[in-house]
Parts: C-alpha cells; sequence; structure tokens
C-alpha cells in the first residue's frame, strides 16, 4: 500500500491516536511545557476541542498517514503591530522521524499560509538541541536569523534558541 500524507482539522476520532502519538517524553522535550508529559487521552480531546472551536488554533491541522493521525502542525498569528508575522510549528511522532514527514509538513503549512492568510512573515524558534529541526526548516528555505542566549527554561536548564524565518518575498521567488 502506497503511503499518503495528509494535512486536516483533528476530529473527536482521532483523539485515542493522537494521545499514542504524542505520548512521547522525546517529542515533549522539543516542544514548550504546554505540551503535557504524559500526553494522556483528556489532553488529547481537549486539544482537538481547542483546535475546532479556538480562532488561535484557526490554522493548525493534523499531519495524517493513510488518514491516521502521526503528528500536528500549525501557524499562530502574533497581535498588535506583529499581526502579519505567524510562528509555525510542529511535531510528528518519534516512530515517523527520519521518513520527511516533517519536511513535507512544513512545506505544506508555509504554501498555505502564504497562500491564504495575508501574512508576511512566518518564523520558527528551535531549541539549540533540536538539530533535526533547524535543518528541516534550513531544508525548507528558512533563514536562521538569530541565535538567542539562554531563552529557554527547560527540565531545570537554560538553553539558546534558534530563531528561523522565511518573507513573502523568499516563498515567492
Amino acid at each position: 500500500m502506497k503511503e499518503e500524507l495528509g494535512f486536516r482539522k483533528a476530529k473527536e476520532s482521532d483523539a485515542k491516536q493522537l494521545a499514542k502519538m504524542a505520548n512521547n517524553k522525546n517529542i515533549a522535550r522539543n516542544m514548550r511545557d504546554r505540551f503535557p508529559h504524559p500526553y494522556t487521552l483528556a489532553d488529547s480531546k481537549a486539544y482537538i476541542k481547542n483546535v475546532n472551536e479556538n480562532p488561535h488554533f484557526e490554522h493548525v491541522f493534523a499531519i495524517t498517514l493513510n488518514n491516521e493521525i502521526i503528528g500536528s502542525v500549525g501557524g499562530f498569528r502574533d497581535e498588535d503591530v506583529y499581526a502579519r508575522n505567524m510562528e509555525i510549528g510542529y511535531w510528528i511522532a518519534e516512530e515517523h522521524w527520519n521518513k520527511g514527514y516533517g519536511t513535507a509538513a512544513l512545506k505544506w503549512i508555509t504554501r498555505y499560509l502564504f497562500e491564504n492568510t495575508d501574512v508576511n512573515r512566518v518564523y520558527a524558534g528551535v531549541f539549540e538541541y533540536n538539530i533535526a529541526s533547524a535543518n528541516v526548516l534550513e531544508k525548507c528555505g528558512f533563514r536562521l536569523v538569530a541565535r538567542v542566549r539562554q531563552k529557554v527554561y527547560k527540565e531545570g536548564n537554560y538553553y539558546d534558541e534558534f530563531l528561523f524565518d522565511m518573507l513573502r518575498e523568499d516563498f515567492e521567488d
């Protein structure tokens, strides 16, 4: 069977699979602390409700493989004078790492945001130890624009954050 990667809104029927995929310390350590570990079925159900009802999550989608959820990708609009900027975030279930799905998801959300919103700049922050994610961003045409020293406090330690971005004009070139 040919594997088919897709992007859609998460559904209630995804809750059990989402909890299974997201309940992974190696994913949580690369995410903000609001991404829980352990990741329970209740967390999964709350997330699905949020992405379908909260306007802040309007541009957040399930990453699916043969219509089964394996991760999430989305863009989050900044506010006020920064409202033409969106932060991109994504995660892929560990069993699907190193298969090109993160690259495909990042390319998809970047195109989606530039084609469906008025955003001028998309960006992502990466914890210094998450070299794989930094490589995915560079592979997709994002530029490293800053290294913010000790911006992240995670698991009792300070880490630098690498900041990557892409402008609409870079995307359209």
